[in-house]
């Protein structure tokens, strides 16, 4: 059966609405909060290198989720929010939370945008959101969207599952292309696509940077031997180990494992990343 977005998201947002609902929700609800935090550094990172401030911003994001970078937008001064999310209990909940902000319920690859959104916005941004968006089509439509709304010289900021390397072994079944399984609920897109499919909407590839590599699972080795050690870490230790700790554990976890992917594999890309986009001027 395929994977369906709105059902699955639905589901998994009523059980838990909090940092494990949208990260990794057979985790300590701990662990997720390092994730979170570490995710946030990066964020915080990325927007001082490339001087880009949020106060007084018109921002749009796509896939709130549960509210966490809602509101480190809100905490940063941004002067109008849009939020549009696939799923009733994000937009209900988000909206009371945050009533200055605006939620609105759609599947954005199907959203027509209002002419007053046109060239509107001075960023977007989309959090672990498109290697859900299985459908290539679908993840295209987004960023057309996305070009539309953003004014001439505004930021895409996008957190996602991107290589830069061939994936092998069973993750090619998780990967863009012919191997793909349908039944997988998220899909590692490569660098050239992504950037390619931004091009066609107006947007430059500014860069990337890091966002973790042995917390969550890896996956972007230019070598076999590689491949086969952060498989086998993620398999058979990260991901075993977490299933079955409390949340005591989890944050001890969390704390060791953050510090030292931050101190010892700073400068490493394995995993998810952190993109950069602009529209042309």
């Amino acid at each position: 059966m395929s994977y369906n977005a709105k059902n699955y998201w639905d589901a998994l947002l009523e059980k838990s609405f909090d940092e494990a609902g949208v990260c990794w929700p057979k985790w300590p609800l701990s662990y997720n909060r390092h994730l979170h935090r570490q995710q946030k550094e990066g964020f915080e990172t990325l927007l001082h290198k490339q001087n880009i401030s949020l106060h007084g911003k018109k921002v749009f994001e796509i896939g709130p989720g549960n509210g966490f970078w809602s509101g480190l937008l809100s905490s940063g001064g941004v002067s109008e929010y849009r939020g549009f999310d696939i799923t009733k209990n994000s937009v209900e909940k988000l909206s009371l939370r945050y009533p200055a902000f605006s939620f609105i319920e759609c599947d954005f690859s199907e959203y027509l945008p209002q002419q007053s959104e046109i060239e509107n916005f001075d960023l977007a941004m989309s959090v672990l959101v498109f290697l859900h968006i299985t459908d290539n089509a679908k993840f295209e439509a987004c960023f057309e969207n996305a070009g539309e709304m953003l004014k001439k010289g505004g930021y895409f900021i996008v957190l996602d599952a991107v290589s830069q390397n061939t994936l092998r072994g069973k993750q090619q079944k998780m990967a863009d292309g012919a191997s793909f399984d349908i039944t997988y609920h998220n899909k590692v897109r490569y660098m050239d696509y992504y950037t390619s499919v931004a091009a066609q909407c107006n947007m430059e590839f500014i860069g990337y940077y890091p966002a973790f590599n042995i917390t969550q699972n890896a996956f972007d080795f230019k070598s076999g031997i590689g491949f086969s050690i952060g498989s086998w870490y993620f398999n058979k230790i990260l991901n075993p180990i977490l299933i079955k700790s409390g949340e005591k554990k989890g944050e001890v976890l969390g704390k060791i494992l953050v510090a030292l992917d931050k101190f010892l594999f700073a400068s490493m890309s394995s995993s998810s990343k952190w993109l950069v986009f602009r529209k042309r001027i």
